[in-house]
Order: structure tokens, then C-alpha cells, then sequence
């Protein structure tokens, strides 16, 4: 379908394109260069550009997301296991009053953090949600 702003491409098309210039541009091949040898406008080169780096931006923060959220439920992981240790203590017989409210005081303020990073990993999923998907509306 042609308009006053020239051919549209379809969708394969302009993946097509995007791709090629991907390789040119790894290849180190300039703008005037890629425009030449695909018979573009500068217009063209540059809307291409930035679809490949909102892409780039994208995966990058999707990685991070990933990378991040793992973090945290190692760091869960981590805090969880000396809350059973705690609890020994609080169960056992023989333990001193001391050690008891020690190991009160102990538990209590690693199941905050638990909450905690439960609280801001949900917290931070939520903000990450959106990231990714705004700047995939923003390099359509």
C-alpha cells in the first residue's frame, strides 16, 4: 500500500530490515555506508536505530530483572536456614533463658527482613513489569 510517505512494509519486512542493519552495523559499517547499500534515507537509518537499541534496552533490563529477582530469593534462601537453627533453640529444654531470648530477638529480626525482601521483591516485580513493556510501546 503506498501513502504520501512511500511503501509501507509488512511487519516481516521491517524485521528484515532491522536485522540487516543490525549485521551492517556489527560489521562497522557506517550510516552512509548502510544507507548506499540499502537505499535508504537517513530517516529511515535512524528510526531503524532506534528500534534496535529500545530492543537492546529492553533484553538488557529483562536480564537484569531476571539476575535481580534470583538475588533475592537466594538472599531469602540464606535467611531461612538460621530460623530452623533459632527454632532449636527456642524448642529445647536445656537452653539457658538467655539463649532464648537471644535466639527471640534473632528470629524475630531475620523474619522482618524476610518480610522485607518479600515486601520489595513484589514491590520491585511490579516496577519491572512495566519498564520493559513501556519501552517495547515506545520502539513500536
Amino acid at each position: 500500500m503506498s501513502t504520501k510517505h512511500g511503501d509501507r512494509r509488512s511487519v516481516s519486512d521491517t524485521e528484515l530490515m532491522q536485522n540487516r542493519i543490525y549485521n551492517l552495523v556489527l560489521e562497522g559499517k557506517t550510516d552512509i555506508e548502510i544507507i548506499e547499500q540499502l537505499s535508504i534515507s537517513r530517516r529511515t537509518l535512524q528510526r531503524y536505530h532506534d528500534r534496535i537499541g529500545n530492543q537492546i534496552i529492553t533484553h538488557s533490563l529483562s536480564q537484569r530483572r531476571e539476575d535481580m529477582l534470583k538475588q533475592i530469593e537466594v538472599c531469602k534462601a540464606r535467611l531461612i536456614k538460621p530460623l530452623q537453627v533459632l527454632q532449636n533453640i527456642l524448642d529445647d529444654p536445656n537452653s539457658t533463658d538467655r539463649s532464648k531470648i537471644e535466639a527471640a530477638r534473632v528470629y524475630q529480626d531475620t523474619a522482618t527482613r524476610i518480610i522485607q525482601l518479600e515486601d520489595g521483591s513484589n514491590s520491585y516485580r511490579e516496577i519491572l513489569k512495566m519498564r520493559p513493556l513501556q519501552l517495547e510501546q515506545q520502539g513500536s
